[in-house]
Order: structure tokens, then C-alpha cells, then sequence
């Protein structure tokens, strides 16, 4: 951890020992809890000894494995300090040599379920050909300015010129285009996966 965080190791430990002290605490109580309410005693009593017996021992088995799910199981109030995910913009890299778009996958994975955050670099005059995807998208223009297109005609002089700190967003079906009509344009790209981005038919 950076010596600029050392302010969280003591705060980081102590949650780990309240952590580990309410799980204890639930384990050692295990033996003093009745999963009956009298009501069940009343309806299901025991005809012999025997079966009380059998029934001592169930509920044996019972209290062990709640005490072993407790062990396991995270208390809700206790911090995870290690889930946090920083990326500088110095940590993303581009090819600037490449005539072609790229991509930096910042959080989760397109191609699975879930939440994903992505960056898309189009190069000088760099443009996607019209297409749409499955899933609702997040756009924000991180540098330069993104020009998009709402149609499959391709036409880069039809486009919405959106600078650096714009927005779009592109509903699951539309088709659309968008790129550079003259400087490299870092975009974010947001949504929830999976999904598929399907190529359509210029229609100019």
C-alpha cells in the first residue's frame, strides 16, 4: 500500500478484528438458540426418548452448520478497503502509431454479465461503420471532439459534433456511427453485459 495511504492500515485492521469478534460472537451463542417456537414443539412432540434423542442431534448437526456458514459468511458492516480500483490517465496507454480504433478495458468485461466501463481511441479521421448494439450504451467524451451519427447512411458531415465533457446515449436497436472528422477522440463507453455490437448496411 502507498505510504500516502498509511492512515488506512489501522482503520483496515481494526474493521478485520470487528469483523472477526461479531462472527465468534455468533458462533459461541449458537448453542443458546431454538430454531423451535413452542408452537412447533406442540405440533411435532416426540413420542419416545428415542426420537427426542434423534431430534437433540438434528438439532446438533443444524447449529453446526449455521455456525460454520457464519464463519464463512462477511459481516455486513465490516469494510473491504482492498475493492477499491483507481486508474490514472497516465496508466492508460495508446498506440498513437496505429491508424485504427483502440480500446482500454477499465472496469468488468463487455463479454460478460454485469457492469463494464471501456475507452475507445479513434485515430485522426478514424469512423465506425453503421451498427447497433443489444444493450443500452453510456457515452461520454473524455478528449477531443466525437462527432456521432443517428442513422446508417455513414455520412460524416450529417454528425453531431460533441466535445470533450459531452454526453450521448445510444438506446439497445438504434443504429448509429460516430468517430473523428479531424483529431484522435478518447471516448467512455458504459453498460452492462453481455453484449454485442451487430454491423448493418450503409444506406447512403
Amino acid at each position: 500500500m502507498p505510504c500516502t495511504e498509511w492512515y488506512l492500515k489501522p482503520i483496515s485492521v481494526y474493521f478485520f478484528l470487528l469483523n472477526l469478534t461479531a462472527k465468534w460472537t455468533l458462533i459461541l451463542a449458537m448453542p443458546s438458540l431454538d430454531l423451535y417456537s413452542p408452537a412447533m414443539d406442540a405440533a411435532f412432540a416426540p413420542a419416545s426418548g428415542s426420537q427426542r434423542l434423534k431430534q437433540d442431534q438434528g438439532m446438533s448437526k443444524i447449529r453446526y452448520f449455521v455456525a460454520v456458514l457464519a464463519l464463512l459468511a462477511p459481516v455486513g458492516f465490516a469494510a473491504e478497503w482492498g475493492d477499491f480500483i483507481i486508474v490514472q490517465l497516465d496508466d492508460i496507454e495508446w498506440d498513437e502509431s496505429l491508424n485504427r480504433t483502440q480500446s482500454h478495458i477499465l472496469y468488468g468485461n463487455p463479454r460478460e454479465e454485469g457492469l463494464y466501463i471501456m475507452r475507445i481511441r479513434f485515430p485522426a479521421g478514424g469512423t465506425s461503420n453503421p451498427h447497433y448494439h443489444d444493450q443500452d450504451r453510456f457515452i461520454t467524451v473524455i478528449e477531443g471532439t466525437w462527432h456521432a451519427g443517428t442513422d446508417a447512411s455513414h455520412d460524416m458531415t450529417k454528425t453531431t459534433p460533441i466535445p470533450a465533457g459531452g454526453f450521448m446515449f445510444h438506446p439497445a436497436g438504434a443504429v448509429h456511427y460516430d468517430g473523428s472528422r479531424g483529431e484522435p477522440v478518447v471516448v467512455e463507453i458504459r453498460g452492462f453485459g453481455p453484449v454485442r455490437t451487430i454491423g448493418v448496411e450503409t444506406i447512403r
